[in-house]
């Protein structure tokens, strides 16, 4: 047996170490020199005990999986259950109740954000109009009836008292219809308030000062800042199926998320973004739209694994030790790690560490 120089004052000059999953008995006493390794035939290799540990072999099952740990960019979402998402009553224009709201400022409930002008048509303005002339012609009589009722309660009071039924029940009319002329004056004239719904931050604003809006078109939203999900941005179509953890990493810590789905990516931009919701409490307010950083751990597809330790790049493709049993390593040649990985079977097992040691022997 041949061995290289170099090889040689490395073994002498390497700590001991045990593979993964075997017993090699007792390291050799210092002085007692290093065991033979010797070729068994054209590819297969026998590598003492003693050996193995000074090259500091490790194997594992060629099937195994093969776990990635990538860092993505990650941008803040509102969490849907906490979002306030304000929209317009009605048709009408906007005008603004001094500073117009923009996003990042907070909010309490009920704080006057805009007013709504309503926006009637020349047909609907008349409707209303010939409505309120109704409502006002009935609220005269009324008013007469109630007057009149009340005299006479005033000048014969053996005979009509206050709680004569009639003149209550004029009275009620009187109020119903001033109740009803004001509501008809206000959707003509006056303006409307819009308020939040909720406390917390103002992180989106789609309209402006002097907006025309439409029935039911959403203005701002409002979102907690105690809570949030994450999206992060993925153009491999099964990576949510290979993921095995994700998590946020934010000022020192890392804080797990949890799986909430996949969508489509916006603005018809190829790729999906996956969806996570932070688990555990957050040391400080995020704010919509703010860009962070996760680390995820995915499983390697075959493409990804071309830089494997076990794949050790020969003149001609690629060589790769099998384990076969306690000192017997046998050397496979193939084209690329990616076929090495298609072609190993269940109970194959691979050197992940020293393959490249095994390779310099001649």
């Amino acid at each position: 047996m041949r061995r290289a120089l170099p090889l040689l004052m490395l073994l002498l000059a390497l700590p001991g170490a045990a593979h993964e999953g075997e017993d090699h008995g007792a390291a050799p006493a210092a002085g007692t020199g290093v065991a033979a390794v010797r070729w068994l035939g054209p590819d297969q290799l026998l590598v003492p005990k003693s050996v193995q540990r000074l090259l500091a072999i490790r194997t594992q099952p060629a099937t195994q999986d093969r776990l990635l740990r990538q860092q993505r960019a990650a941008e803040v979402l509102a969490t849907p259950a906490s979002t306030g998402a304000l929209r317009a009553p009605q048709a009408g224009r906007l005008e603004a109740a001094g500073a117009w709201p923009q996003p990042g400022r907070r909010v309490q409930a009920g704080e006057l954000l805009a007013w709504l002008r309503p926006l009637l048509s020349q047909r609907d303005q008349a409707q209303r109009r010939t409505q309120l002339a109704e409502i006002e012609q009935k609220l005269q009589v009324a008013r007469i009836n109630a007057e009149r009722l009340r005299v006479q309660g005033e000048a014969a009071p053996g005979l009509v008292t206050n709680e004569n039924v009639y003149r209550e029940q004029a009275e009620l009319e009187l109020e119903a219809l001033q109740k009803r002329r004001e509501l008809e004056d206000a959707a003509l004239s006056q303006r409307m308030p819009i308020r939040a719904a909720q406390s917390g931050l103002l992180y989106e604003a789609t309209v402006s000062e002097g907006e025309v809006v439409a029935s039911g078109q959403a203005l701002f939203a409002i979102a907690e800042t105690d809570r949030a999900w994450l999206a992060v941005a993925s153009d491999q179509p099964r990576e949510a199926q290979r993921l095995r953890s994700a998590q946020l990493l934010l000022d020192d810590q890392a804080l797990p998320l949890t799986w909430r789905g996949q969508q489509p990516a916006d603005n018809g931009r190829f790729g999906w973004r996956l969806l996570f919701e932070i688990s555990a409490p957050l040391p400080r307010p995020l704010l919509p739209g703010e860009l962070l950083s996760a680390q995820l751990e995915t499983v390697a597809e075959p493409a990804a694994v071309l830089d494997a330790p076990w794949c050790v790049p020969a003149e001609t493709g690629v060589l790769v030790w099998e384990h076969r049993d306690a000192e017997h390593f046998l050397r496979h040649r193939y084209a690329s790690c990616a076929q090495a990985l298609a072609q190993a079977g269940s109970q194959t097992r691979w050197v992940t560490q020293g393959a490249a040691l095994l390779s310099q022997y001649r």
